[in-house]
């Protein structure tokens, strides 16, 4: 009769899982948080190479790219959570973050600088604006000397929508690599 059954695994659960699912999600997390880098870059780079104006001493798009920072909010077990950009710190350091992107105010009115009043200030380098740079590609720098009015709303560059449409591609890219659907 049988009183004692004893089967032992030629294999331990732990290293199977360490070996197999362990290690995947090890290198799923590690690119999740290389994906959140390289969008970080690319949205920077999105504001640099469209804004409609040289950099300048005092150009806004500097500061806004230097405030737009990438923030690691959790690399626990089984979980990678990032973010771009925080509002509050936006908000207060570089509060044009959202006329730039969406090329108007809050409130939804088109956003002229000066309300569209005159605005004094100078250009950059030459001092007296420069015909032959009409349209927008000179640096304005704010103080005294030669006084502008500014006619037309401000261009957006849509930073945030172009990360964001680039981000679905990502994710998509990583899941698949990884047999996700």
């Amino acid at each position: 009769m049988l009183r004692q059954v004893k089967i032992t695994p030629k294999f331990m659960a732990h290293e199977v899982f360490m070996g197999t699912i362990g290690y995947n999600l090890a290198i799923f997390q590690n690119e999740a948080l290389m994906m959140g880098q390289g969008l970080h870059a690319y949205m920077i780079n999105y504001i640099n190479s469209r804004r409609h104006r040289r950099q300048g001493p005092k150009v806004n798009s500097e500061s806004l790219t230097k405030v737009i920072k990438l923030h690691i909010i959790s690399t626990g077990p089984a979980e990678v959570a990032w973010g771009i950009g925080d509002i509050d710190e936006l908000n207060k350091v570089a509060k044009h973050w959202y006329v730039l992107n969406y090329g108007r105010m809050v409130s939804g009115a088109p956003f002229i600088p000066g309300g569209g009043k005159k605005v004094s200030g100078y250009f950059s380098p030459s001092g007296a604006p420069d015909s032959s740079k009409a349209g927008g590609n000179e640096p304005f720098i704010h103080g005294t000397g030669h006084a502008m009015t500014p006619k037309k709303a401000i261009r957006s560059i849509p930073y945030i929508d172009a990360t964001r449409f680039k981000l679905n591609l990502e994710a998509m890219r990583l899941l698949q690599k990884f047999g996700g659907k």
